[in-house]
């Protein structure tokens, strides 16, 4: 789960495409999403680097 586009950004790209089997990635927008139930903190997300 990421918080918006700069942070999907800065996941993808050093993360996947510096690898070699990686030729493409593809992602999508989810408008809303829970987990058994219980609604996804945005706070419970791991940080990235800036």
């Amino acid at each position: 789960m990421c918080r918006d586009t700069e942070h999907l950004r800065r996941l993808t790209i050093p993360s996947f495409t510096s690898r070699p089997e990686v030729s493409r990635i593809e992602t999508s927008l989810v408008f809303s999403y829970s987990r058994l139930g219980v609604p996804v903190n945005p706070e419970d997300m791991v940080a990235l680097p800036r």
